[in-house]
């Protein structure tokens, strides 16, 4: 059997209506070999059948029957993974640039120091951060970047298993920072490069309070983790401080205050796990502007889409595009 050029790595979990389209994305790019690994994450109706009806075996699905997070499935993807590069996508994203992965692999291929190709993806109007990352990154050419967003990546593979991959503990949200900056630490670069190629579409079955939770303990966690000295002490300070202060209102004070007291505790647990990177490593990712999302043009059309045969009408597209509030509605209305 031949070795692929690439992997997709596609962790999911309860979302069959945007996976078949993220697959179809997939395997609709043009000019490399891959293989398509999908890891079904205890969803409550098993992914396997319906991948297996839509695809057969141009698609290798594994079941896992208890949930273990995103980032654990993602690490034993990439450890499975036979291509020498890695797509790492989520189930919610959709590739409409046919050629995208082919580029990435192609820059890849003639830079031995690039540990991951960041591609630039849209997301609707509204999502928290378009606007920052749009007006530090732009929407095309090369950019160096500090860290990369799961979303959509292509990763040299022997330099994230160089990295250690993703944290065992982390469950869920900020992961990509950890092994950014483990990449970082090692001479590697992630450069963000392309014009947009992908769209992460809105999704209603996220867990936002989770992703808060986890995500205020694990910022904490990489704090003590990687940040070095002196660097540590103020940088933790000013990531108390950002984090009590981010989108606070009266009612979610005490949840907030839970979630600091959380991490910090989880420092003194994790107390071995330090293991700080270099301080021009860390002076690099805080110099470097991150991948992150742009906004979704208000001309853009979902017509590649079709044309590629990933879905079957602009249409199909919808409901993923709408507002939050009003995607919600439609949602509990069915």
């Amino acid at each position: 059997m031949s070795i692929p050029d690439v992997s997709f790595v596609i962790p999911t979990r309860n979302r069959p209506d945007i996976l078949v389209p993220c697959v179809r994305a997939c395997l609709a790019q043009k000019d490399i070999s891959a293989e398509i690994l999908v890891y079904d994450d205890a969803s409550d109706e098993d992914m396997r059948p319906i991948l297996i009806r839509a695809f057969g075996d141009r698609a290798r699905v594994t079941r896992f029957e208890s949930n273990l997070g995103q980032p654990e499935v993602r690490t034993i993807g990439y450890q499975e993974a036979r291509g020498r590069y890695i797509v790492s996508l989520d189930d919610d994203t959709l590739l409409f640039d046919p050629l995208c992965v082919a580029r990435a692999r192609d820059m890849m291929d003639s830079a031995e120091n690039i540990g991951a190709v960041a591609l630039r993806y849209y997301e609707r109007p509204g999502t928290p951060g378009t606007s920052k990352y749009a007006s530090r990154v732009g929407g095309e050419g090369t950019v160096e970047c500090s860290s990369f967003t799961g979303a959509v990546v292509v990763l040299k593979r022997s330099a994230v298993i160089e990295a250690g991959c993703y944290p065992e503990w982390i469950y869920r949200q900020g992961e990509e920072r950890f092994l950014s900056i483990r990449l970082l630490d090692l001479g590697y670069r992630i450069v963000m490069a392309g014009p947009p190629s992908a769209i992460h579409l809105y999704s209603p079955v996220r867990n936002r309070s989770a992703m808060s939770w986890y995500g205020i303990r694990n910022a904490l966690l990489f704090d003590w983790i990687c940040v070095p000295h002196p660097y540590f002490l103020p940088y933790l300070a000013k990531d108390i401080v950002k984090l009590f202060l981010y989108k606070i209102t009266l009612a979610n004070i005490p949840r907030k205050c839970a979630a600091i007291a959380w991490g910090l505790t989880s420092m003194v647990q994790k107390w071995s796990l330090r293991r700080p990177v270099s301080r021009e490593a860390f002076r690099k990712y805080l110099a470097l502007p991150r991948h992150g999302p742009i906004a979704l043009p208000m001309d853009w059309s979902a017509e590649p889409l079709v044309s590629l045969g990933i879905i079957q009408s602009v249409s199909d597209l919808d409901l993923y595009l709408k507002p939050e509030k009003a995607h919600m509605s439609a949602c509990s209305s069915r």
